[in-house]
This record gives structure tokens, sequence and C-alpha cells, in this order.
């Protein structure tokens, strides 16, 4: 169970990256706003695996994972 849960989660964050929705209602469990439960409603649910993004864990390459990094080459 534990691993299904894990599962679901990395493909939540996966889809949030592009569906406002789920990144609210993502937020909003995060902050203790809403119960943890909110996020495994079937409507949620349907929304993370019909998502295009789910499945896949946002790029982030070395050269852009901080905007605040800054280049040596002078």
């Amino acid at each position: 169970m534990t691993r299904l849960l894990g599962v679901y989660l990395n493909r939540l964050h996966a889809a949030a990256a592009n569906d406002a929705h789920l990144s609210s209602a993502f937020i909003r469990v995060a902050g203790l706003v809403a119960p943890p439960r909110l996020l495994l409603r079937p409507d949620m649910t349907l929304r993370v695996l019909l998502s295009r993004g789910a499945g896949r864990p946002p790029v982030v390459s070395a050269t852009n994972a901080s905007p605040f990094r800054q280049s040596n080459a002078a």
C-alpha cells in the first residue's frame, strides 16, 4: 500500500505541474488547510491518471536548477 501511494504521489506531483486544480489542492493539503483525503477523491484521482504529465517528474537540469545560479565563465 505504501508503494502504491508513493507512485500515486509521484504522478500527482508531475500532474500538478500542469494542472492548476491539482496544484491548488496539493498546496491546500501541504499547508494543512485541507485533509489529505482530498487528494484521494475519485475526481482528483481521475485528473492525476488522465494528466498528460503524469508519470514523468518535472524536468530540472543542473543548468537551470536555480534561477540565482551564476556562471563562472567571465
